[in-house]
């Protein structure tokens, strides 16, 4: 079919497209937990139940040396009309990288305008570019509620200088001889409007992450360098003064991280070997993760920085010529620094902590303006050398597909033990190991569950842990009439602990095929004395009695029990009830 065939390049990165975004979703539905985890509890939880006690200054408060205003927006949001689930937090993730996608579609028009065919041209190298972008390597970002400024962050000053590029660009003025300007000319009139909103994206990308705050004095050396009118650099650079003198006013950096300054005095090396490793960590991942990617990792960012610098000295001789690549150039410079000024606080946890897994967002961001700095050049040569350049692109992909199939492994051992954690925090349980899977247990984290479950809010308000705390000590005699089957595998103390006891085991209903998703533990007067929930992975549960019941282990907590006594394990969900024979003496056997 001549369709087909005269489309085909489209419909192939369509589908690569869709094939790398479908299992960035489904990466984020497999693991996803509406725990709040690490830092959520007080960057997310913590800030809501302040800003409701009515500290307005929270909003501007640094969360490590960060102001995330921005995401604090998004974090109140999924409070107050979304219930703190966290479900909309992660969406907005993908949909940052969405919009980080369309950016990039705008450029690669404004890169391939004397090109035929532009725009189907763009929309092949678009799918490209968002297959790139959804690579599940940055799972630590996509699929953490907490992570929307690392996104943000990237986004905005890509975007601030895209729109500072459409303002100098004189043929963004549609001809006034021209009694009908076409659509994208008529689309590109005023550039003051551009302009306008450079400035205000260059001030908000202050409000995403620490590395915002180069963006506007990049803005007004770019500005300078376009040779744009005196009033548009002295605009920038009033900007930039007001707003890093704003944002470090008050700025008490983490006592733990070190400072930038003493950093390239004293290891200069180490913070170049750093900064290399943080932008080549996308191919560090691809190759193996070994000294071998190492090295191709460091050899990658070195070409970054050798095209980028040969572009910047090429295009700064006539840049009213060459705005956008000049533009493209100026954003990898902020991408370098961002890694430098993470060199500078996290270098004293180690060279190799660059490779950190979150820290890919922003490296292939920069290999994405890499490309698009690249692009007539890249086009030139697969022109020329069709088979080859097919060849490394098919092989490019193929790697990266078989490094985001790692998005459909199952995370089920994870979601049960935040889970869990969770059960203890409601409870009052101070389980130090098990509450670690969500944060380190201490004062201020029992007091933040308690307000938020006096609040129900988070997961504190949802099932299966809303009100638990306060159905304790109560008489409980509405049983189902069904029996689980199931067994108690370990009893034990807690240290630290002395109200409770941990208990764990397996449940399954055979007439539903199910296992009970809360367990309700009662004594053999009927009074509820603790709580378990199912899901741990039990693969021998599953190979003995039902090939269904793979998620039937269950982990809880029991208080004052008088041991030796018999004990009933209430289902709900599906309901069900299994009798036991609570040991006298604490147990613990391989069975869990």
């Amino acid at each position: 079919m001549p369709w087909l065939k005269q489309h085909s390049g489209l419909i192939g990165a369509t589908c690569v497209f869709l094939i790398f975004f479908a299992l960035a979703v489904a990466g984020g539905i497999r693991t996803f937990s509406p725990v709040p985890y690490w830092d959520m509890w007080g960057g997310t939880l913590g800030f809501f139940i302040a800003h409701s006690d009515g500290d307005s200054s929270i909003w501007w408060s640094l969360h490590n040396e960060h102001r995330i205003v921005l995401s604090r927006v998004l974090f109140w949001m999924d409070y107050k009309f979304f219930g703190g689930t966290s479900i909309f937090l992660i969406v907005m993730n993908y949909i940052l990288v969405l919009a980080a996608i369309a950016v990039f579609y705008r450029i690669s028009l404004a890169r391939l305008e004397s090109e035929p065919q532009a725009k189907t041209l763009s929309l092949i190298i678009t799918g490209l570019i968002g297959a790139w972008l959804f690579q599940w390597m940055q799972e630590e970002n996509l699929s953490w509620a907490f992570q929307s400024q690392f996104f943000l962050a990237q986004l905005l000053p890509l975007c601030a200088l895209f729109l500072l590029f459409q303002s100098t660009n004189k043929r963004s003025v549609a001809k006034r001889d021209d009694p009908q300007p076409d659509r994208h000319d008529a689309y590109k009139t005023n550039p003051l409007i551009w302009f306008v909103f450079a400035c205000l994206l260059g001030i908000a990308s202050a409000g995403t992450m620490a590395n915002g705050v180069i963006a506007l004095p990049l803005m007004a050396i770019y500005v300078l360098i376009m040779r744009q009118p005196w009033w548009q650099s002295s605009v920038l650079a009033v900007l930039s003064i007001i707003t890093i003198t704003l944002y470090f006013s008050d700025y008490n950096p983490p006592a733990s991280h070190g400072s930038l300054t003493e950093t390239l005095l004293s290891q200069p090396l180490k913070a170049i070997q750093y900064v290399l490793l943080y932008l080549g960590t996308p191919f560090y991942l691809l190759l193996g993760q070994n000294e071998s990617s190492q090295i191709v990792a460091l050899l990658a960012s070195c070409m970054m920085g050798l095209i980028s610098v040969i572009a910047l000295l090429q295009y700064v001789r006539y840049p009213q010529h060459h705005g956008l690549p000049l533009a493209l150039v100026f954003y990898i410079i902020f991408l370098a620094g961002t890694a430098l000024g993470t060199a500078g606080g996290r270098l004293v946890f180690g060279v190799e902590q660059a490779l950190t897994f979150r820290y890919t967002t922003p490296a292939l961001m920069a290999w994405a303006s890499l490309f698009m700095l690249s692009l007539p050049g890249i086009i030139s040569a697969f022109q020329r050398w069709r088979i080859a350049s097919a060849s490394m692109l098919m092989a490019l992909l193929l790697t990266m597909l078989s490094l985001q199939l790692n998005a459909l492994e199952p995370k089920h051992q994870q979601i049960f033990d935040r889970a869990v954690a969770a059960l203890a925090l409601e409870l009052g349980v101070r389980d130090e190991s098990q509450i670690l899977t969500t944060y380190v247990m201490s004062d201020g984290l029992i007091g933040t569950a308690e307000v938020a479950s006096a609040y129900n809010l988070t997961v504190f308000g949802i099932y299966p842990w809303r009100d638990l705390r306060a159905q304790l000590g109560r008489r409980f005699t509405d049983l189902p009439a069904e029996q689980c089957l199931g067994h108690l595998d370990v009893v034990h103390t807690i240290d630290q602990e002395n109200n409770f006891l941990q208990i764990a085991g397996w449940i399954f209903d055979s007439n539903t095929h199910k296992s009970p998703q809360r367990i309700r533990i009662i004594s053999s007067d009927a009074v509820t004395i603790g709580f378990a929930l199912s899901g741990r992975p039990r693969p021998d549960v599953a190979k003995a009695v039902n090939t269904k019941a793979g998620l039937s282990g269950f982990s809880g907590y029991i208080s004052s029990p008088i041991r030796g006594a018999e004990i009933r394990l209430v289902g709900d969900n599906p309901g069900c009830v299994l009798n036991i024979d609570l040991p006298a003496l604490p147990i613990m056997d391989g069975g869990s």
